[in-house]
């Protein structure tokens, strides 16, 4: 199984039929895991480093780097996500949609799991974060099905 999302049809190594991903292997394919791990891994340094809490608040002196880090952080995990997704694409099958689906869903898990940028912004809203993960989660992959060529 690819990395990501295939419609199904023929393979263009082999010509033989290859079946199309279930509803389980797009719900898989379609969570960005590797980027949200690098970015929750970045975030929790510098959510600790700063003791940023849920309301923005810091029980930490900012040096000032606290707002530029966070989005230095985000930003290149969200420049990386399609770059890598683009890496992981196999010849003669889609991936546009698979690469853009994965980054919005990049930025909706980043804001999820309350991104030092969105704490540190104030923008965060934990129901809001939760809703949204639920809601990505579960309908992209019923509404983003891939039709063979």
């Amino acid at each position: 199984m690819g990395r990501l999302v295939d419609p199904g049809g023929p393979s263009p190594a082999d010509r033989s039929n290859v079946p199309q991903d279930t509803y389980s292997d797009r719900l898989v394919k379609y969570l960005p895991a590797e980027s949200v791990a690098v970015f929750l891994s970045a975030n929790i340094l510098i959510v600790s480093s700063y003791g940023l809490s849920i309301d923005g608040s810091t029980t930490k002196p900012d040096d000032g780097w606290l707002f530029p880090a966070s989005i230095i952080v985000f930003a290149i995990v969200l420049v990386a996500t399609p770059i890598y997704l683009r890496s992981q694409r196999s010849p003669g099958k889609p991936w546009v949609v698979n690469t853009v689906v994965a980054t919005v869903g990049f930025v909706v898990w980043a804001y999820s799991i309350g991104g030092s940028l969105f704490l540190a912004s104030g923008t965060y809203v934990p129901l809001l974060g939760s809703l949204a993960a639920l809601l990505f989660t579960f309908v992209v992959p019923a509404v983003f099905k891939p039709s063979p060529k």
